[in-house]
């Protein structure tokens, strides 16, 4: 196996800098047509017709408002896309918590 060399996510080549801060940057990604984003859970509740929707994501997690009653659609969703979300050659293992804050959805 090659060792990989980090790239800085400012010089990633879809990523444009649009706003800089001292506490804060702000980059606009490009998403290629036929890419897979976990942003894509916005569809599919969309598809399913569901009220749920994605609050914020930070690296890999996802912060996600379920509406009353779309708890086991929502979860079947962000299973089978953050499942899928990268071509591994095990499974990615997907953890989700439930709970009406952060602190007590943590798991």
């Amino acid at each position: 196996m090659s060792a990989q060399t980090a790239v800085p996510v400012y010089e990633e080549p879809r990523h444009r800098l649009v706003l800089t801060h001292q506490l804060v940057r702000v980059m606009d990604v490009r998403i290629a047509p036929g890419d897979t984003t976990l942003f894509h859970i916005h569809d599919d509740f969309a598809a399913e017709q569901l009220s749920s929707r994605v609050l914020m994501q930070i690296h890999d997690e996802l912060v996600i408002e379920v509406a009353a009653g779309e708890w086991d659609a929502a979860e079947r969703i962000v299973r089978a896309r953050m499942g899928d979300a990268a071509d591994l050659a095990v499974p990615l293992d997907v953890q989700i918590g439930r709970g009406q804050d952060w602190n007590e959805a943590a798991h």
